[in-house]
């Protein structure tokens, strides 16, 4: 019962946050430093309170160590220690779900599922429709409040009009929907989706969920489907990699993350082997945002070790779960989320547990 109240919360963003004086650079705050504790965070620590899960001391007392060393080399071990205490919960939360791999094959996981999908759709769609956030009661998903007249939002341009991008109850559009892409592969991949299709709530949620995705004109997203489903076509991986040298993000984004990526090249060439400390890349850029790539976050802020362990992860889920695999590497190489934002890491948590399994779903 707790995990299904998680599962279908896990797109809710409301939290507190703490501003300690490390969380400013330049008198300004910044998301990324803040101490959070999210409504989620508390379901997974209840989660722990009461399961019976447990992880082997060796691989606890392997990843303190590399945890300790990385915040002692760290430039900011506050900021450090904190992002380590998240991937303990992290960890977790995969294990948890490695060893309840038969429920994500029982129909109320996908009642739950579902119905979480729809909600978050919804709220997508409306907002694209009215040109502003819904507003009461969905502050308690999360949901932040702006229009198309606030300063840094993500519009599109259609037919001569600005529309606002689908954010739901996500920080960006393209967060939104990664999340949304692989919830519904994870839907389509499981092996009993014979008997999914004839749930009531499958279909809408799968219709809902396109439609909200394609709202977040998040062109890493929609190169992230082309590269699945061109692989799922073709079963080459050579021609699906041939596609993400036709994204075009706009010269301002392109440059943006031009410029992160080299500022990524130069702390690595320093920060080889430790990595500057995990989660203060923003300490290195004047746009005081992570690098838009996950490996080169990884090695930036953990060193050629925390990339070794991100690429195992990989690894196990291309084994087990190769088309959501594929997509979380594709947006992965244009994008930070799937490793800064609480929903899309708790999302990859559960796609990581599954992996892990020992009767994962493929």
């Amino acid at each position: 019962m707790l995990f299904g109240v998680l599962l279908f919360l896990i797109p809710s963003q409301l939290s507190l946050h703490f501003w300690p004086e490390y969380a400013f650079i330049f008198g300004v705050r910044v998301d990324y430093l803040a101490p959070a504790v999210y409504l989620t965070d508390l379901l997974v620590i209840l989660l722990v309170a009461v399961s019976r899960t447990k992880i082997k001391s060796y691989y606890i007392l392997a990843v303190c160590l590399f945890a300790l060393f990385n915040v002692y080399f760290s430039i900011s071990p506050w900021v450090s220690f904190w992002k380590w205490l998240k991937i303990f919960e992290l960890a977790f939360l995969v294990k948890y779900v490695s060893d309840s791999g038969q429920f994500f094959k029982q129909k109320v996981f996908v009642k739950i599922f579902s119905l979480s999908l729809i909600a978050v759709s919804l709220i997508g769609i409306a907002q694209f429709l009215i040109g502003r956030t819904v507003g009461w009661p969905l502050w308690f998903l999360g949901e932040r409040s702006f229009t198309l007249s606030t300063p840094g939002i993500a519009l599109q341009d259609l037919f001569g009009r600005q529309f606002l991008r689908a954010y739901s109850v996500f920080s960006h559009p393209n967060s939104l929907a990664g999340y949304l892409a692989v919830s519904v592969l994870l839907l389509f991949q499981s092996p009993t989706l014979p008997i999914f299709k004839k749930i009531k709530l499958f279909w809408p949620a799968i219709v809902f969920s396109s439609v909200a995705f394609l709202l977040t004109f998040s062109l890493s997203a929609f190169a992230g489907i082309a590269v699945v489903l061109t692989f799922r076509l073709l079963g080459r991986l050579k021609n699906s990699f041939v596609l993400w040298w036709g994204i075009d993000f706009g010269s301002r984004e392109v440059g943006e993350r031009v410029e992160l990526a080299k500022i990524s090249g130069e702390i690595v060439s320093k920060n080889f082997l430790t990595g500057t400390g995990l989660n203060t890349f923003v300490y290195f850029n004047r746009m005081m945002q992570p690098v838009h790539n996950i490996f080169l976050l990884v090695l930036s802020e953990a060193g050629i070790l925390g990339l070794a362990g991100l690429s195992f992860v990989f690894y196990k889920v291309f084994k087990a779960l190769p088309l959501i695999a594929l997509f979380i590497l594709t947006t992965g190489f244009f994008d930070h989320y799937w490793l800064t934002l609480q929903q899309n890491m708790l999302l990859f948590s559960v796609v990581a547990g599954l992996s892990f399994g020992s009767k994962p779903l493929d």
